[in-house]
């Protein structure tokens, strides 16, 4: 396997702590949410990291296979991430992962067939195929 990127950020203290990346593009404090007891202040968290890089990832897919396939995406499309920290009844943390993409003036046939690809070769969808919970919704103009 041939690396493409290696991308190195360090997490100091939790989610109570801060997020650097070496290069110094990321400089972020982080915060927990109250059902972990921490109390909350100004902050991101892991689970809006992950979407991003996830939706960004995706998003960068589907405008790749577009072109691809010839078809048009305008420039406003999107990708919208909802990222669900969740616990089982085993008391193990589970993410749920949901991504909107808003491709206007695609057809519903055309959307799909462009977002199961970008599935197949995401880097994200692949290291969390079958552990996690995805869910891919297509969002046109009238809605």
């Amino acid at each position: 396997m041939k690396t493409l990127h290696t991308a190195k950020v360090i997490a100091m203290g939790g989610r109570n702590g801060r997020v650097k990346s070496v290069n110094g593009c990321i400089q972020l404090p982080l915060t927990s949410y109250d059902y972990l007891g921490r109390g909350k202040r100004e902050g991101t968290n892991p689970e809006q990291l992950f979407g991003a890089a996830y939706s960004a990832c995706f998003g960068n897919l589907l405008e790749l296979l577009a072109e691809q396939q010839e078809i048009e995406l305008r420039p406003n499309f999107s990708v919208t991430s909802k990222v669900s920290l969740q616990r089982d009844a085993t008391r193990k943390f589970q993410l749920e992962i949901s991504l909107d993409c808003y491709l206007p003036d695609l057809s519903e046939a055309e959307a799909t067939k462009l977002i199961y690809a970008a599935n197949e070769i995401c880097p994200y969808s692949n290291a969390m195929r079958d552990n996690v919970k995805i869910v891919f919704n297509w969002l046109s103009d009238e809605e």
